[in-house]
């Protein structure tokens, strides 16, 4: 299904990239659900704990700003960006590294189906 996705990127204080991310919400929204995690009743991640013990002065911006794309790409790219940056808060393992890589296995949630998986 094409949406608009963009690339998000969360910053501490000095500049230093902590987070990537990927997301079809506007960036105040986005911020406002990490920040939030715990009253949305989110999964605990990380990135969560990091944001809520240190992140008070972190910033979000866009490294990609939204497209129409679908979801298969966008996943694909923010690996891309994951990797090149490595930042603190993105898990290091397959996952992590890799966000595609759970959305390709049918018991999972946010399974892309076969004929979904076409990179634009």
């Amino acid at each position: 299904m094409i949406n608009n996705y963009g690339i998000y990127i969360v910053k501490d204080w000095n500049g230093d990239v902590k987070y990537i991310g990927s997301s079809s919400l506007d960036i105040n929204s986005l911020e406002f659900n990490h920040r939030n995690w715990e009253s949305k009743g989110y999964t605990k991640t990380d990135f969560r704990e990091g944001l809520v013990a240190k992140g008070e002065n972190w910033t979000f911006e866009w490294l990609v700003e939204p497209r129409a794309t679908n979801n298969y790409s966008i996943l694909i790219d923010e690996g891309v960006m994951i990797r090149h940056y490595n930042p603190e808060l993105n898990k290091k393992g397959k996952w992590g590294q890799f966000p595609i890589a759970p959305r390709l296995i049918e018991s999972n949630n946010g399974f892309i189906k076969q004929d979904e998986r076409v990179y634009i």
